[in-house]
């Protein structure tokens, strides 16, 4: 018994051993009354990765279907099979079993973007440096970088530490990863420098003298004043410095971040008082100041180291590196000096009577006499000197001495 499926001529051959009979042909019509069933009722999507850009994705799996007298039967269609552009397509598949029964089936094709392979591109920020605020000792800094990709979609940027962070005083490494949709990351980096804030300079006189003051300032405000050492120099938190001890001290105004000025302060020990030497002598006194290393200033306004002065009470100070000593004292008590002495002269016929008002010890000048009065017969000049117990003298003037001649009696 055979089974015919197909329309057509058949013949049957029967083979006893010895002879071969073939039959008549036999017509055979077969009618076909059952349409294709698809192998797979309900197509599931079918995906197509995209190696390329430039290389289309081709439907390579046609479904089928089984047909009661033409068997396998796969399908045919009019729609695309080839594909360059990802997105999602619909294909209708037809099966035809050619005695007129066809039968259509969708089919849902998800055509996929090329694996991307390639991180983006990455733009990074300039290096950035700022100035620390004074309010947070650090500075909140903002910055963007940008990236793109092959494909052409968005690209998330991520830092570490984030845009708008507060960073501290120096360099910090800001970390930059961009990631695709496809998951692959480019990296880079910058650095920010945070500048310390700036303590504006501290201005005043920095040499003093032990026991004196100073005002120090600085445009800086918000900040303290101190000393380094404070045995030598204190300061007060208006600036005013106290010299307490000679030697060097660093007078420092910090602010609220820590960051300080300075300026070095010189304490000046006070100089001792000069030894002050006096010396008596006529009509004067010679003062003389000793143990000195600095400048004299006499209370007279001399600036010598010694003086000559009329009796009274003096003082002198020396200054060294600004610094004014205690005063040196030293009386005088000039030795007096006597009267200037005058000559009387008397003129006698033939002789002439010279004589002073001199006191003390006396020495005339022409003959040496040491009398107050003598008597000259011969013309001459004639000074006078008279010495006091200290020793002081005074000289008269000179005085012309002439001899009145006696008259001579004629005979």
């Amino acid at each position: 018994t055979y089974v015919a499926t197909q329309s057509g001529d058949y013949w049957v051959t029967v083979d006893n051993g010895q002879n071969v009979l073939v039959s008549v042909p036999i017509t055979v019509l077969v009618i076909d009354n059952q349409a294709p069933q698809p192998v797979i009722a309900q197509l599931l999507p079918m995906t197509i990765q995209l190696l390329d850009n430039n290389i289309p994705g081709i439907v390579s799996l046609y479904p089928t279907a089984t047909d009661n007298c033409r068997g396998t039967i796969t399908a045919t269609t009019t729609d695309p099979v080839s594909f360059a552009i990802p997105g999602t397509y619909t294909i209708l598949w037809k099966y035809d079993d050619q005695n007129g029964h066809v039968v259509y089936q969708s089919q849902q094709i998800d055509v996929l973007k090329p694996i991307d392979i390639t991180p983006p591109v990455l733009t990074l920020p300039a290096n950035i440096i700022v100035a620390a605020d004074i309010s947070s000792c650090g500075a909140a800094v903002s910055f963007t970088a940008t990236a793109t990709d092959n494909s052409g979609d968005p690209v998330s940027i991520s830092y570490s530490p984030a845009s708008g962070s507060l960073f501290s005083v120096g360099n910090t490494i800001v970390t930059v990863t961009a990631t695709d949709l496809s998951g692959n990351p480019a990296t880079g980096t910058f650095t920010v420098s945070v500048l310390p804030t700036v303590v504006s300079p501290i201005s005043g006189a920095n040499n003093i003298c032990v026991g004196a003051t100073t005002i120090l300032s600085t445009a800086t405000t918000g900040g303290t004043w101190s000393s380094s050492n404070i045995a030598v120099a204190s300061v007060d938190q208006s600036g005013n410095v106290m010299g307490l001890l000679a030697g060097t001290t660093d007078i420092m105004y910090t602010n609220s971040c820590g960051v300080f000025a300075s300026l070095p302060v010189t304490v000046n020990a006070i100089p001792s008082a000069p030894i002050v030497s006096v010396t008596d002598n006529c009509g004067s006194s010679a003062l003389t100041a000793s143990g000195v290393t600095g400048t004299l200033l006499w209370s007279n306004g001399e600036t010598t180291p010694g003086i000559t002065v009329p009796s009274g009470t003096y003082t002198v100070t020396q200054t060294v590196n600004g610094c004014v000593s205690p005063s040196g004292t030293g009386t005088a008590v000039s030795l007096a000096i006597p009267a200037t002495p005058t000559i009387t002269v008397v003129n006698n016929c033939g002789s002439t009577l010279v004589s002073t008002d001199a006191t003390g010890s006396i020495l005339w000048s022409n003959n040496g006499g040491t009398l107050s009065s003598f008597t000259v017969t011969v013309p001459g000049t004639y000074t006078v000197t008279s010495t006091n117990a200290d020793g002081c003298s005074a000289t008269s003037g000179t005085t012309a001495v002439t001899i009145n001649s006696i008259p001579v009696v004629a005979p």
